[in-house]
């Protein structure tokens, strides 16, 4: 009896070939329409895209650059490059075309050229995936085209009070900032000695020098560090990845922990509430205007994801 293989898409590709869910029509253009794929919708020329077609899809957030290793050309995509983000059109964000939000590009696959149409028909042949491919393979897909995520340059130094760790310490009792004026270090001290392991606070540096996108809300505020997890290495499980620790307890728990031990200077970001999700109140924080921040960070028992405001993103460059 041969053994089955049963295939499990992976989750960490920004580009793969797909099916169109459906279309449907501009409200705003006659000469464009919806094509929706897994819930995204895309704005296309109208008659470009049909229900069932086979494409490749681009997700936001992918790196497209302009020269492959060698120095190769990434021509198929030069028909797309001018929705693309940043000084050299590298980078796929949402885009807003005659009022409406577009996520993503779709590229249909005549417009892949040679080996690199070879490779994509051998592992998704009519579009559908191979059942024998590893999951390794189809990440070497994205790069086969030279699409990888964006990932944004780390300034050096910044020129502020903070800046990014350099050192990793096992002692429960040293703390990973890179200067001694940090904030929440003795706090952090503090919380690793009555937990006695290792902890990391998961956080985010804010303020004037660092958010100098003016659409952003902190852009002229002071520096300041806020805190959207917790993660005790030693206990690592998928909860604790996702800002809980193994009894449950949220990251919030540990920073009143803080406070009762006598440190008040552990900030956390905004805290919205407690909501069950709805596909309508997705599309109400997707929808949020750019005024109220670049978006918000949902957190599960079991997942964590973050929605980005439609509006915020189509001016980030």
């Amino acid at each position: 009896m041969s053994e089955k293989t049963e295939w499990t898409e992976p989750q960490i590709a920004d580009a793969y070939i797909a099916n169109v869910n459906f279309v449907k029509p501009h409200p705003n253009a006659d000469r464009l329409e919806f094509a929706y794929i897994r819930n995204w919708q895309c704005v296309v020329g109208k008659g470009e895209i049909q229900k069932g077609d086979t494409v490749l899809f681009i997700q936001p957030d992918a790196f497209i650059p302009a020269t492959l290793d060698g120095g190769l050309t990434n021509t198929w995509a030069d028909g797309v490059r001018t929705y693309l983000a940043g000084s050299k059109h590298e980078r796929v964000k949402c885009a807003k075309l005659r009022g409406e939000n577009s996520f993503g590009l779709i590229v249909t696959l005549d417009k892949l050229q040679g080996d690199w149409e070879n490779n994509w028909a051998v592992l998704h042949p009519n579009g559908e995936p191979a059942p024998d491919i590893k999951e390794a393979d189809v990440v070497l897909l994205a790069k086969v085209l030279g699409i990888e995520h964006y990932v944004a340059p780390v300034p050096q130094d910044l020129n502020a009070r903070l800046s990014v760790c350099r050192w990793v310490w096992r002692s429960p009792t040293r703390t990973t900032t890179r200067t001694p004026c940090f904030p929440s270090r003795d706090a952090i001290k503090a919380l690793a000695k009555f937990y006695g392991e290792p902890i990391a606070i998961r956080g985010e540096v804010c303020g004037n020098g660092i958010n100098s996108n003016k659409s952003n809300i902190d852009s002229s505020k002071p520096l300041g560090f806020y805190i959207y997890g917790i993660r005790f290495p030693e206990n690592e499980d998928f909860r604790a990845r996702m800002g809980f620790w193994k009894s449950g307890r949220h990251f919030t728990d540990v920073v009143a922990k803080a406070e009762e031990l006598g440190y008040n200077n552990l900030k956390t970001v905004p805290l919205l509430g407690e909501y069950v999700i709805t596909k309508e109140l997705l599309t109400a924080w997707q929808n949020a205007p750019r005024k109220d921040g670049e978006g918000i960070v949902v957190n599960g028992e079991t997942f964590s994801y973050k929605i980005r405001s439609a509006e915020y993103d189509e001016h980030m460059y």
